[in-house]
């Protein structure tokens, strides 16, 4: 192993030799740069390789990069850069690109989003200004994963931006479509590439023709260029030399991959025809044609929705109660969701930019509408709650939204809040709704919780007889996860209660405990409230810890150490016990993280221990000191 430490070593040996001779850095923190990197190189070497040692390796470079770098700006020094930044740079990414085809099987974390250590790689090469290499890995992660359309779009990018290379640029996104036909991102960038790649040849021909040389006097000269390069086939017959610049200026390029693009994608087609048209907007009269084409396109009856009454909006005016009679007609037109969804984002933006009287009653409108059809969401039913003062309106609404979706429980638990609001003293109104409530709510609904929580918090001030009926409805006849939810509220219910009398407590618990299932929560609330009483008895924490083990011993290490910190304090001879029958216990995913958790609670007990005995020091050795003062005294 140590040759080739000595090897690796060797190659940055040119480094340290003239860091000494130009003095950037002192003789000690040359020693220091030396040993560290022996210690980072013997990591590298080990039989297990892991890539926390190449990525604390490659910081660590990087580290002493940027300290150079300091000292060259203070000090005016610009010679021997190569011999320097250039050999520690070609040492870092010769690191990040061993470690990327070193673990490329842990890599497939990348089809979740997630390139840590290619896009580590790239970006390090792009910062450096190493195009070819950059290229190079950009080609090599597009082999290892040719699927993913993030990396395939950003490498075009890459491309067109060094020398405008369109011509590869194109390769790699014809050959991603090809993969994924139907992913609409390729398709959208492809129309981008090809229109920038069109806004550069129009700029750079006007300037060598003389036509224009700053940029922002450039849009008439483009349009003019544009427009002889966007004639119709039939009138550039005569043109002599033609070759595909025509196809390319004229735009029909792009007309062609948007054409091929709306085949593929046919589910969501009209919303990629909008995102076209978007497109071509933002690059001014060099599309001008196309955006009157493709807005025409949105209305054919073969894209005609939601997204053409967008579009149109776009094109208007910001006057605000011009969008509202557009919106109103376009939902008279299509109402769907969707649509209507559209028009409540517009309203609350001006609701709560501008204050807008109009758009709050608009968004309430939308709201209404939104919940009455079953549409709504829990943040839809909250924000009507707040923006609704009365409580008949309120009432109305959640009625007609109970009718169209009887299975959301959060729909009956904000009725429910509603109804005992406006008239709490009814109690029979409210124990009828709650009944139907529980009845037609659907079991594993968000929300049925909180609808419990409300009718007891309810029960216990105005009819305290329901209270035990509801505790036992909600505790033993729903869900388990509901359930045990609502467990763990009715023993600190019981523990508030009957604070005086620890007994009412214990029985609830263990009844809970005969009747499984429970959660390790229900026994780590038991366990919580009785070491807080008054009248605590360990027989039953401890009880309730092998309840605890012998229900979720197996699956979850966090009871054992729960149980072994209780212990630590009450009896600590019994830990070898529980640490042997956790290690028999668990599932081996879980011995690991316990034994990691039980190291630590040992080593701090250890520390504690030995902070207690010196204290116990310093306090006698300061009673000898006043006993010598008093004798010297005397």
């Amino acid at each position: 192993m140590s040759e080739f430490v000595e090897e690796d070593i060797e190659g940055l040996l040119p480094v340290f030799e003239t860091l000494r001779d130009v003095q950037l850095l002192s003789p000690t923190e040359i020693g220091a740069f030396v040993k560290r990197c022996q210690f980072f190189e013997y990591r590298l070497q080990k039989p297990r390789k892991d890539p926390s040692s190449f990525k604390g390796y490659t910081d660590y470079l990087g580290s002493i990069m940027k300290l150079v770098r300091m000292r060259r700006k203070r000090l005016n020094y610009r010679l021997r850069e190569d011999e320097i930044e250039g050999k520690i740079i070609i040492k870092v990414a010769n690191l990040l690109r061993q470690c990327c085809e070193r673990f490329q099987v842990s890599l497939i974390i990348w089809l979740q989003g997630r390139a840590e250590l290619w896009f580590d790689l790239i970006g390090f090469l792009k910062e450096e200004k190493m195009y070819i290499r950059c290229s190079k890995a950009y080609f090599r992660a597009m082999q290892l994963f040719p699927r993913n359309s993030a990396l395939r779009i950003q490498a075009a990018r890459f491309e067109y931006s060094v020398e405008h290379r369109i011509e590869c640029a194109r390769c790699i996104m014809q050959e991603g479509i090809r993969l994924n036909p139907t992913e609409c991102s390729l398709w959208t960038n492809f129309a981008h590439l090809e229109l920038d790649h069109v806004k550069w040849l129009i700029t750079r021909k006007s300037i060598l023709t003389g036509k224009g040389y700053h940029l922002p006097c450039t849009e008439e000269k483009e349009l003019e260029v544009a427009a002889e390069a966007q004639k119709t086939p039939e009138m550039k017959v005569n043109i002599k030399e033609k070759s595909g610049q025509d196809a390319v200026l004229g735009l029909r390029v792009v007309e062609t991959i948007i054409n091929e693009a709306l085949e593929c994608c046919v589910s969501g087609r009209s919303a990629m025809l909008l995102n076209f048209w978007r497109i071509m907007k933002k690059y001014g009269l060099v599309a001008c044609h196309l955006v009157e084409k493709l807005y025409d396109m949105l209305w054919t009856p073969k894209y005609k929705s939601e997204e053409s009454w967008i579009a149109k909006s776009e094109l208007m005016n910001y006057d605000q109660y011009s969008l509202y009679e557009l919106f109103d007609k376009a939902c008279a037109d299509i109402p769907t969701e969707r649509m209507h969804r559209h028009y409540l984002t517009l309203c609350q933006r001006h609701y709560s930019y501008d204050g807008d009287a109009d758009a709050k009653e608009k968004f309430r409108e939308q709201l209404f509408w939104l919940i009455s059809r079953g549409y709504g969401t829990d943040m839809d039913v909250r924000k009507f709650n707040v923006l609704v003062e009365s409580p008949e309106e309120k009432e109305k609404v959640l009625d007609e939204a109970v009718k169209n979706n009887p299975e959301n429980a959060f729909l009956w638990m904000m009725l429910l809040q509603c109804k005992i609001k406006s008239n709490p003293t009814d109690v029979e109104a409210i124990r009828k709704l709650f009944n139907k409530a529980t009845r037609e709510a659907y079991d594993g609904s968000y929300g049925l919780v909180s609808m419990y929580k409300v009718i007891i918090d309810w029960a216990h001030q105005y009819s305290e007889d329901d209270v035990d009926d509801f505790f036992r409805q909600a505790t033993f006849r729903t869900t388990p996860k509901v359930a045990c939810q609502m467990r763990c509220v009715r023993l600190n219910y019981m523990a508030s209660v009957y604070h005086d009398r620890p007994n009412k407590l214990r029985e609830e618990y263990f009844l809970f405990a005969k009747h499984p299932p429970n959660s390790i929560e229900v026994h780590q609330t038991f366990i919580k409230l009785e070491l807080k009483s008054k009248q605590i008895s360990m027989e039953f924490v401890a009880q309730a810890f092998e309840l605890m083990v012998v229900e979720f011993g197996s699956k979850a290490h966090e009871c054992w150490i729960d149980y072994a910190n209780f212990m630590l304090k009450y009896e600590p001879l019994t830990l070898q016990t529980i640490h042997r029958r956790a290690m028999a216990s668990l599932v081996s995913d879980e011995v690991e993280p316990f034994l990691a958790a039980y190291n630590k609670l040992l080593q701090n007990s250890v520390s504690i221990y030995t902070e207690s005995d010196s204290d116990t020091e310093k306090d006698i050795e300061n009673i000898d000191l006043i006993e010598d003062d008093d004798d010297n005294t005397a």
